[in-house]
């Protein structure tokens, strides 16, 4: 972790500090740990500067946008199948 933890508390000992102060100086991207992004990156997150919105841990997956009708279109098929499979119970019953 890029961060030091004792009980409910979280802080950066020296060396987090040292790492950070490092990366900001080198201005470049450092793989899981820091980005440096432009104006039209900054934008396109609608302006929000966590840095879960530019950088990511190995093995993350970052979801697309999904429209509404796709949710719902997934959400009815579910929806359908869990139906049958009531009525299914039932009949057994």
């Amino acid at each position: 972790n890029d961060f030091a933890k004792t009980n409910t508390e979280i802080y950066l000992t020296k060396q987090h500090i040292e790492k950070i102060v490092s990366a900001f100086n080198k201005y470049e991207d450092i793989e899981e740990f820091a980005k440096v992004a432009n104006i039209d990156e900054i934008a396109s997150k609608a302006y929000k500067l966590s840095i879960s919105q530019f950088v990511l841990k190995k093995g993350v997956v970052r979801s697309t946008k999904t429209s509404r009708k796709e949710c719902y279109d997934v959400w009815q098929k579910q929806m359908d199948i869990n139906r049958n499979q009531i009525n299914n119970l039932v009949d057994l019953i």
